[in-house]
């Protein structure tokens, strides 16, 4: 701009009224218009970054479905697992108790086979040893071995571990003793306890207990039994 065109404009303001309100509305607008620049620009600056973390989002909800989707399946395996390990369970359970249960059976035949030849030792041929029951005190109990005549009663178990398993085991043949000697109305010619194994804390107990009772008691290898 010239010096001439300069002092013009400059007398224009400064004497022009309209000149000088139109002048400043322009600058004014101009500013204005370079603030709503910045800020439309910022606007949109904004609005992709909110659609970028809005994909973001949408990929870690896909993430987060796929996770649950992953729970989901890995809870349904851990849950047929667990049924297939239950049912395991009691299959050996029921394979064990049923071992149990036949090798106690047979023990307890073994054991009345003992007592057979023990009779038979004592003058008593022909005896009938094998499982019993008598009414004691409006129950009905089971004897593992019994025999009338002469009047036996005895009981066989596996194993017994504990002094107090041991204490046990004599209070209940004691329990069937005193039942039949009610029922038959005579004291039993022998009471008989056979363990097939006996830890040695439980054996010592066992001893003491039958010398006090006047039980005979075989264990193990006494009667075979290995």
């Amino acid at each position: 701009m010239s010096e001439q065109l300069k002092r013009e404009f400059l007398d224009l303001l400064e004497k022009d009224r309209e000149f000088r309100y139109a002048v400043a509305g322009y600058l004014g607008l101009s500013e204005l218009l370079e603030r709503m620049d910045k800020a439309w620009a910022a606007t949109v600056k904004l609005w992709r970054e909110v659609r970028r973390m809005r994909r973001e989002q949408e990929k870690l909800s896909e993430e987060v479905r796929a996770t649950r989707e992953d729970q989901r399946k890995l809870w349904e395996s851990h849950e047929k697992l667990s049924g297939r390990v239950d049912r395991l369970e009691r299959y050996v359970r029921s394979g064990f108790e049923g071992l149990q249960r036949a090798l106690r059976y047979t023990f307890e035949d073994f054991a009345s086979g003992f007592v057979k030849v023990m009779l038979e030792d004592m003058g008593y041929p022909g005896a009938r040893v094998g499982r019993g029951y008598v009414l004691h005190e409006g129950r009905v109990l089971e004897v593992d071995m019994l025999c009338e005549d002469p009047l036996v009663v005895g009981e066989a178990t596996l194993k017994v571990e504990t002094p107090e398993e041991a204490e046990a085991e004599v209070a209940k043949l004691l329990e069937r003793a005193e039942a039949a000697k009610r029922a038959y109305g005579r004291e039993p010619l022998l009471k008989v306890l056979c363990v097939a194994r006996a830890e040695p804390a439980a054996a010592e107990t066992l001893r003491k207990l039958a010398a006090a009772h006047g039980i005979k008691l075989a264990m193990g290898e006494e009667i075979g039994w290995q």
